[in-house]
């Protein structure tokens, strides 16, 4: 919008001055001439590259272009026949100028749509993303799990001796290695997943697993699934959010954004694939 604004104002700038200049009988072209050409013909050309840069091109905006370029050559072509009535040199007049330029606009129309068809590669959304990466999905897994193997250890015996020269026997405490048996984990690879212990579950809603959805539009996170309902926050445009689950009638799905749940509108919403299988869930 703002490209097409300025397009708009050097358009009626360049205009302004050819018709004034040719009333006030100012034969010669000068450099405002040629500059305020160049600008308009420059803001139309940028705002065209841009439309077709897009992944969908505007067909209005090209429209409107095609069509103020044909009004400016109509306007250069009335410029001419004033010129021509006067008596002025037939070429290098505003008039010559003003056609030019309006059909330099006319042209990039077609010229600049055909070149981004042909040179510009397309970037993949975040949704084409996902569904490539949901087609490579890979199941099966192993565990690493604890198990107990022999380790040596070494325990302390008492020794009795007999004083020899007393015959009082006597206690001496001697070291002596025995091997015994003390668990030592060893890692072995088995089919056998991790097991973990139960617990009661808790009385909250579990979401099943999501899809993608990207916002087209500022779109309304809403406690419920209607457009009276109260507004929670405003999800930003182009921000790709999680879907866990529509209404009967796949118009409204819900979805989490912040740490806030509720419901967004789908008529703002470009969905994935995966969508069309997610599950009724009931307005709690």
């Amino acid at each position: 919008m703002p490209n097409l604004l300025i397009a708009m104002i050097c358009a009626v700038l360049f205009l302004l001055n050819i018709v004034i200049k040719t009333l006030l009988r100012k034969e010669r072209v000068g450099f405002i001439d040629m500059l305020l050409a160049l600008a308009a013909a420059a803001a139309f050309v940028m705002l065209l590259t841009e439309s077709a840069a897009q992944d969908s091109s505007d067909t209005q905006t090209t429209q409107f272009v095609l069509l103020l370029g044909l009004a400016i050559v109509g306007v250069g072509a009335i410029m001419k026949v004033v010129e021509w009535a006067r008596g002025w040199k037939q070429f290098g007049t505003r008039g010559m100028l003003g056609i030019g330029t309006g059909a330099l606009i006319a042209l990039s129309t077609f010229s600049i749509p055909m070149t981004a068809e042909t040179f510009i590669i397309p970037t993949p959304t975040p949704i084409q993303v996902a569904q490539v990466s949901a087609q490579t999905d890979v199941s099966g897994a192993s565990a690493v799990v604890a198990t107990n193997t022999p380790r040596p250890t070494a325990t302390s015996t008492d020794a009795t001796s007999t004083n020899a020269i007393n015959g009082v026997p006597t206690t001496t405490a001697t070291t002596t290695p025995t091997l015994t048996s003390t668990p030592r984990p060893t890692a072995t690879i088995t089919a056998t997943r991790w097991t973990f212990a139960t617990r009661t579950p808790l009385p909250t809603a579990t979401l099943v697993t999501p899809c993608l959805g990207s916002v087209d539009n500022n779109l309304r996170l809403r406690s419920e699934p209607n457009r009276e309902s109260e507004t929670l926050l405003v999800i930003p445009f182009g921000t790709t959010i999680m879907i866990y689950g529509r209404n009967d009638a796949s118009t409204w799905w819900y979805t989490d954004y912040e740490e806030q749940e509720g419901w967004v509108d789908g008529e703002f919403l470009t969905l994935s694939a995966a969508c069309a299988g997610m599950p009724v869930r009931a307005n709690e």
